[in-house]
């Protein structure tokens, strides 16, 4: 990992429990995963990091509307279907204009529905960590080895339907296995978001807890996880941030 616990470039202290985050998600992704191949999660976090740069996408961030502008990704020859393609580059530059149309009209026998939620954790989580890496001025990780393997391709028990795009374990129907996923019995939908690939799930939350505080500390607002600043300061940090993101949860 480039990031050191003392930086030289930087002068800023990193703790070690984020070093160690980020190091273990690239070892996950580079694995099998529940719906796709390591070959496939390296391709689509490479994917994630061209979007940055696809011309395409530049240019549907500027239109009024992202559906009216036509034409092919600047992919990296990932070997990934085009609309997985398109659904890794949407995701990292306009998540905030996805739509339900949008959504069901890439779904399909190939590209499930849980295919989608475990690309939705390998995307988010290589933003997440490659922002943390721009915003110190510290090169990016190298991506990982894939690891040769077939993923199982199971679905979870317990699924219930929310009104969300996909289906979410049920936390009181969580089996044995997968209880662990869940701080209490009534989680948020947020927390429940990634459920339906349960190994993403648990691989989102191992870095959520680094970067933020432990989830099971979120609704206490007097906790702060020994982070070097103030609960107050991280929640006024985050609305900002989500504000000029145009957050719309």
């Amino acid at each position: 990992m480039s990031i050191a616990t003392s930086d030289q470039t930087t002068g800023i202290d990193v703790r070690n429990d984020l070093i160690e985050a980020h190091n273990g998600y690239w070892d996950h992704l580079s694995k099998p995963g529940t719906w796709w191949s390591g070959v496939e999660r390296v391709a689509i976090a490479r994917e994630t990091r061209l979007a940055r740069q696809c011309a395409l996408c530049l240019r549907r961030k500027a239109a009024l509307s992202p559906y009216g502008i036509e034409g092919e990704h600047e992919d990296g020859g990932s070997g990934l279907a085009p609309g997985v393609v398109d659904a890794a580059h949407r995701i990292a530059t306009d998540a905030g204009r996805l739509t339900k149309t949008w959504f069901d009209s890439v779904i399909d026998d190939k590209f499930t529905d849980a295919h989608y939620v475990e690309l939705l954790g390998i995307v988010s989580s290589v933003m997440s960590i490659d922002t943390i890496h721009i915003i110190l001025s510290l090169p990016l990780d190298p991506l990982p080895e894939p690891v040769p393997g077939e993923p199982p391709r199971q679905r979870p028990i317990g699924l219930e339907d929310i009104g969300g795009w996909v289906p979410t374990i049920d936390p009181s129907k969580a089996s044995a296995s997968e209880k662990d996923l869940f701080a209490t019995r009534r989680a948020s939908n947020v927390s429940k978001s990634l459920s339906l690939v349960p190994e993403e799930h648990r691989s989102m939350k191992r870095v959520l807890t680094a970067q933020y505080i432990p989830i099971e500390l979120v609704p206490s607002l007097g906790e702060n996880g020994g982070r070097a600043i103030s609960r107050a300061l991280m929640e006024l940090v985050g609305a900002r941030t989500s504000a000029i993101n145009e957050c719309f949860y």
